[in-house]
């Protein structure tokens, strides 16, 4: 058993082993606080503890624990779980680098069997094993690290036709951050097209099993989503997509044509975390809906060209300056400034490199479908995020980092294969 996966072992080993070793300085240099190192991660320790303290999905600090109409349950359940047992913030990260090192196993998988190469799937999740960017985020108590888990864990099982296991996984993962409901749809329009061109080996796509999968993967949303119909009268998951989209990408917007955007005001009596709470609440949402539409309906053409940008400049965005300068010279402050940016350049040129080998693999007929599948959800998720794209320290590119170093390691492989037969068709011309 040891021999027949050897590989798997030996991926597993190196991912969860190196972000385990990032887990122990984080611990030695930062203490147990280093893994909470961020105003997200404290709101989902506060929702789990009054989660266990009083019952309630509340991150307040104190009475009246007013409902979260941001976070949805997976992840502050998963945290709850462990605080239960008085699990020390450095096993809880531990466990996340467990997960990591597990989905450096299935980038392998996935590659072997998606492009028929086990090169393929040793070197995307070497990179991925290796990347600064997703060591650091492993070890921080946010969501993102379990909803990456959960979204490629469904690709993987989907890729494998696991499609009703796919679709349960899927919802789970839609509900640790409600992006996933958004990318969804992109799995059941790659059932169709995969099926008629001939690439699922045969296997009928049969609408029958499409329609159980989504009900499946509705099925898990649907009792959060009832949740919210009774507490704030309305079926959405969650309040962050406007949220996000009004202060990350509205604010910029109009800051860039010297417009003054209103905010909802608190209500008298709210301060604090209550005053933060009602910024989020479903009640401002047809607020930031009306006031974004009417911005955009003014200034169609300016929008289009500001979404656009930002839409490919999250392509080059990685995390690697906020790496550097808000943790790395933070706590070493001797390394200098020039250093520091030769480091981030030097990061950003990998990932060209990268896209660069991205590019060389789609012009590959063979396995195209499957190419340009995985490469759409990269493109979606750049979409949707616009302006939050380059302004969260690279986390919100971790779900669909596996699969550009997918179609990164494809493109370097086929590369690599085009050069050897174009030397040994030389060699046997000349011979």
């Amino acid at each position: 058993m040891i021999r027949r996966y050897k590989m798997e072992i030996w991926l597993f080993s190196l991912g969860f082993g190196i972000r385990l070793a990032y887990a122990i300085a984080v611990q030695f240099f930062f203490g147990s606080h280093g893994f909470a190192a961020n105003s997200d991660a404290e709101s989902f320790i506060a929702v789990a503890n009054n989660l266990l303290a009083h019952g309630v999905f509340s991150p307040m600090t104190e009475s009246p624990f007013i409902p979260d109409p941001l976070r949805t349950p997976p992840y502050p359940f998963f945290l709850a779980f462990f605080l239960y047992f008085k699990t020390p913030l450095f096993w809880i990260a531990a466990f996340q680098n467990f997960l990591a090192g597990i989905t450096g196993v299935l980038i392998y998988r996935t590659g072997k069997i998606i492009f028929k190469s086990a090169a393929v799937g040793v070197i995307a999740a070497a990179l991925f094993i290796f990347e600064p960017v997703s060591i650091y985020w492993s070890n921080l108590l946010m969501s993102d690290n379990l909803f990456s888990f959960l979204f490629f864990l469904a690709f993987y099982l989907f890729v494998v036709r696991k499609f009703y296991s796919s679709a349960f996984v899927l919802g789970l993962a839609a509900l640790t951050r409600p992006i996933g409901l958004f990318l969804a749809p992109l799995f059941l329009a790659a059932s169709a097209v995969l099926y008629y061109r001939g690439e699922h080996d045969g296997v009928n796509f049969a609408w029958k099993k499409a329609l159980i999968a989504v009900l499946l993967f509705f099925a898990v949303l649907t009792p959060w989503a009832a949740r919210n119909k009774i507490l704030f009268n309305t079926w959405e998951l969650s309040s962050v997509g406007w949220v996000n989209l009004y202060f990350f990408t509205f604010s910029k917007f109009a800051q860039t044509h010297g417009i003054d955007l209103p905010t909802p005001e608190a209500p008298q009596g709210y301060s604090g975390d209550a005053a933060t709470i009602f910024t989020y609440d479903f009640s401002n949402v047809p607020f930031y809906k009306s006031t974004a539409q009417k911005l955009i309906l003014e200034r169609p053409w300016e929008y289009l060209k500001f979404h656009l940008a930002y839409f490919f400049k999250t392509f080059n965005y990685h995390g690697y300056d906020y790496l550097m300068e808000q943790v790395i010279r933070v706590k070493f402050p001797r390394i200098s400034e020039r250093v520091g940016s030769f480091a981030v350049q030097a990061g950003q040129a990998v990932w060209w490199l990268v896209y660069a080998l991205v590019l060389a693999g789609l012009f590959k007929k063979e396995h195209r479908a499957w190419a340009f599948f995985i490469l759409s959800f990269v493109i979606a998720n750049n979409f949707l995020l616009v302006a939050s794209g380059v302004s969260q320290g690279g986390r919100y590119g971790l779900p669909v980092m596996p699969m550009l170093l997918l179609l990164g390691s494809y493109g370097a492989v086929s590369a690599y294969r085009a050069v050897r037969g174009f030397y040994f068709e030389r060699r046997i011309v000349k011979v």
